[in-house]
């Protein structure tokens, strides 16, 4: 799969060819760009001075699950990588960077009031050009709501010690309640240092990877999920149960379903394709035909 789709049908200005190797074939790199869901056509638009170093960090972050649009991660995670596409709207000079994006998110209709990802209707970057002079770092680092050093309120204070018997209890009960394995157990140096020196330059191999993925079939991730079923969650703003199941670490979506039920079968039937006799299937009593939208 080519990891950036170029669009070349909208923009106006030179656009880049191939967004490969940092300075690739391009005439300029400040511009809009847009990741697209496949499968319901919902975007988000956004603006970069380098569309190459900003896709590069979308990526990074999308895939560590912690990028900056909420939005745009919980799509990614409900529906994969490999549903989205990733192209270039328009290049334009950095001081036309707010106006465009602000063009576009109107244009496509990607504001979340509008059936799309983007949270804002662009054009946020007041801030860029602007650099803090050391004087004002300095003032930003006294002020900070939480000092380090001599400057933090309990430093030099010695915490009583029935306040670290308190803390010492409780978390004793937590980890009592939670059945954490070896708890109460000190290991000696010798064992540590055994288990350090065990596992350098170790990497597990594919049968140990492959048996590790299928042990995970049929284990629910979440204790709060919105279903009994395994791979099935309800979609609140569709109103649709969707489907989806765990290879090789990689999410795969199996679709939007009626019911619970129809949702739990598709399951079902694609850990039967994809694990054989080791799938771990969720149990339905009333059995059911799948009904896909």
């Amino acid at each position: 799969m080519v990891r950036y789709q170029i669009d070349k049908r909208n923009s106006p200005l030179p656009i880049l060819l191939n967004i490969g190797s940092k300075g690739e074939n391009m005439e300029i790199d400040s511009g809009i760009y847009c990741f697209e869901n496949n499968l319901n056509g919902k975007k988000y638009v956004g603006q970069a001075q380098s569309i190459y170093e900003r896709l590069q960090r979308h990526n990074q972050f999308l895939k560590r699950d912690y990028d900056g649009c909420i939005v745009l991660q919980n799509a990614w995670n409900l529906y994969g990588e490999e549903n989205f596409s990733i192209y270039t709207l328009e290049l334009c000079e950095i001081d036309l960077l707010n106006e465009r994006e602000i063009f576009w998110i109107k244009e496509l209709h990607s504001h979340i009031s509008e059936w799309g990802y983007n949270v804002s209707w662009g054009g946020d970057s007041f801030m860029r050009g602007i650099h803090h002079t050391d004087e004002s770092k300095e003032k930003i680092s006294k002020n900070s709501a939480v000092p380090s050093g001599e400057l933090n309120w309990g430093y030099g204070i010695p915490v009583p010690e029935e306040r670290k018997t308190k803390i010492s209890n409780t978390m004793k009960k937590y980890y009592e309640t939670h059945d954490a394995q070896g708890f109460g157990k000190k290991q000696t140096e010798e064992t540590i240092q055994k288990r350090i020196n065990s596992s350098i330059g170790k990497k597990r191999d594919d049968e140990s990877k492959n048996n590790i993925s299928k042990a995970r079939v049929g284990i629910k991730g979440k204790k709060n999920s919105s279903s009994k079923y395994v791979g099935v969650s309800f979609v609140k703003k569709l109103e649709k149960w969707s489907a989806t199941i765990m290879k090789n670490r990689k999410r795969i979506y199996l679709g939007l379903f009626i019911s619970e039920i129809d949702a739990a079968l598709a399951y079902n039937v694609k850990a039967i394709e994809l694990y054989g006799e080791n799938a771990k299937l969720n149990i339905i009593e009333n059995g059911g035909a799948i009904n896909d939208l």
